[in-house]
């Protein structure tokens, strides 16, 4: 309890106060807070506005209630354009000025959120915001980029502006940057300027990498040279580990800049950046592999030979980084050294035939033919020890080898599994019970591959022979179908028959695209078996689409099936391919080379998938073209 001759001395505490706050009040609503504040703003250079805004923050501090209070009323005034210097005093040693600083910069960041202007998907992605994560946010920022410059370009220079994080906001920027731009000189000034409006004069590093940008895209003289103190003050900024920026960002930057001087013609600075890049790199595997990837995109071998030196133990430690290292050899010529690197990382990779399958099946995808094609051998040679992996690894081979015309060798691969099936009934069961490959569809298989051997060497007679095999092995084999219906030197009877095995194939998948929907759709089957019927219909309705939209039948059936199989599984680039077929088949060839972009996207060096990329575009240019002439 408060002794009796202190209490009077809380009573004019008290007393004080409440007269400090009812004066500032009245000061406020009388306008006599800063009588000269209007017409000292109207005069003031912004060197002289951050001295006065620099003067209120640490006013924040003052010993005096009114005085705080007042510098406070006056910052929240200053809006904005005292984001930055607040945004710095957040971390002040000064216990008052950091706690009103966050408070000012959390209100700030709150209403420049989502704008009245801003589109509703912007507002739904805003919502939130500054509430979220660092990584949530940085998310929110990505979705952001993805609807397009003309919704997406100023709140993410609103973000580059008042994000909390520095990081952060370097990262809208460099979403910013990869923006694409429109090609009219009116629309390329009007973005350059809304660029210039929603960063100001913020002094952060990544709204003057914005300004830069705009005068770049203005066709600005000297625009591009621009660049090289930004860089160099972020490379700076990266040796100093102030937490400002980070690796990934400042190595995206070159790698954005290096883009930029190769559009230019200037080659030889494009190597003196990614050569920069290297050395901004943290030495993780992570970023080492997207470095390395990076290089292969633009067949800069030298420079994944140039990392290998930098971070030997990260290259040492990770067979992928080594056949990528292999890889680049052999481009350079160098055979010998890339069998070295080979061996080395099939070795790292160990004895697991699991792991050569899983390594296989990652270089087929990025490109990596040769040495895919060496651990598959790998895994099928073991196949008494592993079957099942062996067997998988045989039916990855032979479609690879297919798809890079290697038509005869993939035959082979399939008729020493049917040999060895024959001879091993464990390897038999493998195949059948646990990878659901009947003998008949293997042998449909084998006998498709030589058939396009013999087409390849247009011996006609010995195709169709081996065709009419194929069919008789497995009657639903889509690919067979669409072969026979394709054959050079067709008689009647052979097209009639063709064409009704087409038919009775299309009805049977029909049949089973029904069968199957039942199934998933059985609400009384357990969660399980109702998803796990969900691939099979989609492969059904694949199926349907593919055979049809390359032969005949009726091609709005083909697109809803085959928009249906991508509805089960999305993103799924077999099936992006045949939507692109369909489309094609229909006389959509704008779409059909939109669907097919996206497979290419998925599967960037799928020889089949970009054939029929080349195919469409052809017959969209053909009929751009042929639209022109006619009057």
């Amino acid at each position: 309890m408060v002794p009796d001759r202190y209490r009077w001395l809380q009573h004019i505490r008290v007393w004080l106060v409440a007269v400090s706050s009812v004066m500032l009040f009245v000061s406020i609503l009388c306008g006599t807070l800063d009588d000269n504040s209007t017409s000292r703003a109207s005069e003031e250079t912004p060197q002289t506005t951050e001295a006065r805004i620099a003067q209120l923050i640490d006013q924040l501090g003052a010993s005096q209630y009114a005085t705080r209070e007042k510098a406070q009323i006056q910052l929240e005034r200053l809006g904005q354009d005292a984001f930055d210097l607040l945004n710095q005093a957040r971390e002040s040693d000064d216990i008052e000025i950091a706690m009103r600083a966050r408070y000012l910069v959390r209100k700030m960041q709150k209403n420049n959120g989502a704008l009245a202007t801003d589109s509703e998907e912007v507002k739904r992605l805003l919502r939130g915001y500054g509430e979220l994560s660092l990584k949530e946010r940085r998310t929110r920022m990505e979705q952001l980029a993805a609807l397009g410059p003309g919704k997406a370009l100023a709140p993410l220079c609103r973000l580059v502006r008042y994000e909390e994080s520095q990081v952060l906001s370097r990262r809208a920027a460099l979403l910013v940057l990869h923006l694409s731009w429109p090609s009219e000189e009116a629309d390329r000034k009007q973005l350059a300027h809304e660029i210039r409006t929603a960063v100001g004069a913020s002094k952060r590093p990544a709204a003057a990498w914005l300004r830069a940008y705009a005068n770049m895209r203005e066709k600005v003289p000297d625009a591009l040279a621009q660049w090289q103190p930004l860089l160099e003050s972020e490379m700076k900024t990266l040796a100093q580990s102030s937490g400002q920026t980070a690796h990934e960002v400042v190595r995206d930057l070159l790698w954005w800049y290096a883009d930029q001087l190769n559009d230019a013609g200037q080659d030889e600075q494009v190597k003196k950046v990614l050569q920069q890049s290297i050395g901004v790199l943290d030495g993780s595997r992570k970023q080492v592999l997207e470095a390395v990837d990076w290089f292969r995109s633009k067949k800069a071998w030298d420079l994944v030979i140039e990392a290998e030196k930098r971070f030997p133990d990260t290259f040492g430690r990770a067979p992928l980084l080594l056949y990528r290292l292999a890889e680049s050899y052999q481009q350079n010529g160098q055979e010998v050294r890339a069998k070295e690197i080979a061996r080395k990382a099939q070795e790292e990779i160990g004895e697991d035939p699991r792991e050569h399958l899983a390594f296989a099946v990652n270089l087929q995808h990025d490109g990596m033919f040769h040495w895919a094609e060496v651990e598959y051998r790998i895994v099928v040679s073991q196949i008494e020890r592993s079957p099942g992996e062996a067997s998988g690894a045989v039916f990855y081979l032979s479609e690879m080898l297919h798809d890079l015309g290697r038509h005869r060798e993939a035959g082979d691969v399939v008729k020493a599994l049917l040999e060895q099936v024959d001879a091993d009934p464990k390897i038999q069961k493998v195949v059948v019970t646990d990878l659901g490959r009947d003998m008949g569809s293997l042998k449909a298989r084998m006998h498709y591959f030589y058939a396009k051997d013999f087409a390849k060497r247009k011996e006609i007679d010995k195709e169709r022979a081996t065709l009419v095999k194929a069919i008789e092995s497995d009657p639903l084999d889509a690919d067979v179908l669409i072969a026979m219906f394709r054959l050079p030197e067709q008689d009647e009877a052979w097209t009639k028959q063709t064409d009704k095995r087409i038919l009775e194939t299309v009805t049977a998948f029909r049949e089973k695209i029904t069968e199957l929907g039942k199934k998933a759709n059985n609400q009384r089957k357990p969660f399980g078996q109702r998803a796990g019927a969900m691939w099979p219909l989609a492969s059904a309705n694949n199926q349907l689409a593919w055979l049809v939209a390359n032969t005949k039948g009726d091609f709005a059936e083909a697109i809803r099936c085959s928009l249906r199989s991508l509805q089960l599984r999305p993103n799924t680039a077999g099936y992006l391919d045949t939507l692109g077929r369909c489309y094609y088949a229909n006389g959509d060839f704008a779409k059909a080379v939109e669907s097919q972009e996206k497979a290419v996207a998925i599967e960037p060096h799928s020889p089949q998938l970009l054939s029929q990329l080349k195919l469409f575009h052809d017959a969209l240019a053909k009929d751009q073209e042929k639209n022109k002439k006619t009057p």
